[in-house]
């Protein structure tokens, strides 16, 4: 009876996380649709799925990297 129990218990929760993935969107599934939209949708759409390779790090994420040199590795270059 215990693991009947249990088992509805695990069904129930499944049958919860199943309903909330099904209402999942994907934010950037928004963007494009609202970029196809526009008479520019090429130059939107490329701004949105190609952006700039530069990226800023926060203090914490220049520290986690340690040795300064971008490289993530966390040690020097030399050998």
């Amino acid at each position: 009876m215990r693991s009947s129990r249990g088992r509805d218990q695990a069904d129930a929760v499944l049958a919860r996380a199943e309903e909330v993935y099904d209402h999942l969107s994907l934010p950037v599934m928004d963007l494009v649709t609202e970029a196809l939209k526009h008479d520019d949708c090429c130059a939107r759409l490329k701004a949105i799925l190609d952006p700039p390779e530069t990226v800023e790090l926060t203090d914490e994420e220049e520290a986690a990297d340690g040795d300064g040199d971008g490289d993530g590795d966390g040690g020097d270059d030399f050998e």
